[in-house]
């Protein structure tokens, strides 16, 4: 059971440290923090007569030693690296320091359960990274006493930068000559009457209109896919590459492994049979 006795102004001379305390905090961190923000959270200490223990805050307290013992002419250089006042400077009697501490009784058992959860649920947590970055982001005078170093808040504000948006221009878009003069003017130069159009052959013709990168990028595709295929006209490596992506599809939805499906998709290649 846990009775509260109330938040007060405590000597850091009166404080004891939780024993055997597993936490190994960043001290240095914790003093940034304190330095910037002054000591907005309360140790949790436990009260047993003249005995007051710190079940909570620890490093807190050890970051609040640490800028006595150092001598407070140690936070001119940060108060020069981050243009703003040292509040522990400021708020804590350089005579008598002390620190806010919420005091409460417990019996040992329990003590010991607050010191290990308080520890423990900051590990569980997780970030919305998003999140983060617009806090990050909207602070006007950069990281000081957030816990982040600049390097480490500009890393986070790049993954979420917006991106520069590059507007689409449609490729322009060729005529080609499929109404009936054109392809009879075709025919006549290329031997007139004597000439066959595809169609007689069997042959039609099928355009991709595409933007050049994507062109260039098919290019690519169709020579890697001919190592594979062998000595194969551009649409016949096409062809082939869309039925064995159609098989893959096919067996993926039944469960078969990327090796089956793709021994499925060379199974069913086939030349149509009326291809010359």
């Amino acid at each position: 059971m846990t009775t509260t006795i109330g938040t007060e102004q405590v000597s850091l001379e009166d404080l004891t440290p939780f024993e055997g305390n597993a936490r190994r905090g960043n001290v240095e961190t914790i003093l940034d923090s304190l330095r910037a923000n002054g000591q907005y959270k309360p140790l949790t200490v436990r009260r047993q007569g003249e005995t007051m223990t710190i079940l909570a805050g620890n490093h807190t307290y050890l970051a609040l030693l640490r800028h006595e013992e150092s001598g407070r002419d140690a936070c001119r250089d940060w108060e020069l690296a981050n243009d703003r006042p040292c509040q522990l400077c400021i708020n804590v009697d350089a005579d008598d320091p002390t620190a806010l501490s919420h005091l409460i009784e417990c019996d040992d058992d329990t003590a010991k359960r607050i010191n290990l959860v308080d520890n423990k649920a900051a590990d569980d947590g997780a970030y919305d990274e998003e999140a983060l970055a617009a806090i990050l982001g909207s602070l006007e005078s950069g990281p000081a006493g957030t816990g982040y170093t600049d390097e480490e808040a500009d890393s986070i504000l790049a993954r979420y930068e917006e991106e520069d948006v590059v507007e689409y221009t449609a490729p322009a878009v060729a005529g080609y000559n499929d109404d009936p003069e054109e392809r009879q003017a075709r025919m006549d130069s290329h031997g007139g009457e004597n000439s066959q159009p595809y169609e007689s052959r069997g042959v039609r013709d099928i355009f991709l209109a595409m933007p050049t990168a994507e062109a260039d990028e098919l290019g690519r595709c169709i020579l890697a896919l001919r190592e594979h295929f062998g000595a194969m006209t551009q649409s016949e490596v096409v062809l082939r590459a869309a039925r064995v992506a159609v098989a893959v599809m096919d067996g993926a939805d039944s469960g078969l492994t990327l090796a089956d499906c793709l021994a499925r998709g060379e199974e069913i290649y086939a030349a149509p049979a009326d291809a010359a």
